[in-house]
């Protein structure tokens, strides 16, 4: 067997399986991209131990499977956190995958130092690691349910060690500052923030036909992909 581009196709690749020289090759499509496409030929192949798999085996699977089900920016969410799940846990097979080994994670996480563009630095949050472990028993989840394993979940921070930093409310007479600094259309979406407590990706998804004005309110599809009726208040 062997695996290339397809000659035509962008994002596609082609699987070669060969059955000797009495019978001729057979040549499979794969839409995705080329960690896919392999991890689809060793299962072809018989490769694939799925009494024993490799952490990084199942995933291009998963992948699939994931964000069929879920929006696009709960696929960005998970994608950004198999990065950082795959850069540690990929040389190492499911059944290693032991309390002690999710500790040895959440150490190493936590004393990572990130620095921003601006030079800023800081370390990566408990919060955080709970959203990439969280990821993680996603793909325990699924692979338990498509092999019949029985491998555990990984245990997060508990709620006490998690909590947000306090939230810095502005006065009104800061919202009407930054509002009277802005113009056209960035000065209607920030002032549909500040007046209907609509979120940044919500306020960028709007289109005409969500809003009513008979009613004075927008139609808002948020998290969950759930709609919600927001009333517009009239700014003082």
């Amino acid at each position: 067997m062997s695996v290339y581009k397809h000659p035509n196709r962008q994002g596609c690749w082609m699987i070669k399986i060969s059955h000797g020289r009495k019978a001729p090759a057979e040549y499979i499509s794969y839409d995705g991209d080329e960690d896919g496409a392999r991890s689809f030929e060793r299962q072809l192949r018989g490769q694939v131990n799925v009494l024993d798999p490799g952490f990084s085996d199942n995933l291009p699977e998963f992948r699939i499977a994931y964000r069929n089900k879920n929006s696009k920016s709960g696929s960005r969410s998970l994608e950004n956190s198999l990065r950082h799940l795959q850069e540690f846990f990929g040389g190492y097979k499911m059944h290693q995958m032991v309390p002690g080994l999710i500790e040895l994670y959440k150490a190493k996480r936590l004393s990572t130092v990130i620095v921003s563009k601006t030079g800023i630095r800081r370390q990566i949050t408990k919060r955080t690691i709970n959203i990439e472990l969280s990821a993680l028993s996603a793909y325990i989840t699924w692979m338990n349910g498509r092999w019949g394993s029985t491998y555990p979940r990984p245990k997060r921070f508990g709620k006490r060690e998690t909590k947000p930093p306090m939230m810095h409310v502005l006065a009104v007479s800061e919202i009407v500052a930054i509002l009277e600094n802005l113009s056209g259309d960035l000065r209607a979406m920030v002032s549909l923030m500040a007046m209907c407590g609509m979120r940044k990706n919500e306020v960028f998804n709007l289109s005409a036909r969500h809003i009513d004005l008979v009613s004075s309110s927008v139609l808002v599809l948020g998290k969950g992909s759930k709609w919600r009726r927001v009333p517009v208040s009239s700014p003082a």
